[in-house]
């Protein structure tokens, strides 16, 4: 995976997080990624793989 796309995923996570109580869901970090990002749609499988990682991570 990308490190750009890693770096965008742990912003939005965490940025998610904040607002949320500490508590983040990988669905609501791969529906922003893909929002702000629609490049990535085609590595959708990739990204979920990755974002799951981070959430837990968070």
């Amino acid at each position: 995976m990308d490190e750009d796309i890693r770096k965008e995923i742990r912003k939005i996570a965490l940025q998610n997080a904040f607002e949320h109580e500490g508590k983040t869901q990988d669905k609501i970090v791969l529906a922003k990624i893909l929002g702000t990002k629609p490049e990535f749609r085609t590595r959708v499988k990739e990204i979920s793989e990755d974002i799951k990682l981070v959430v837990l991570a968070v």
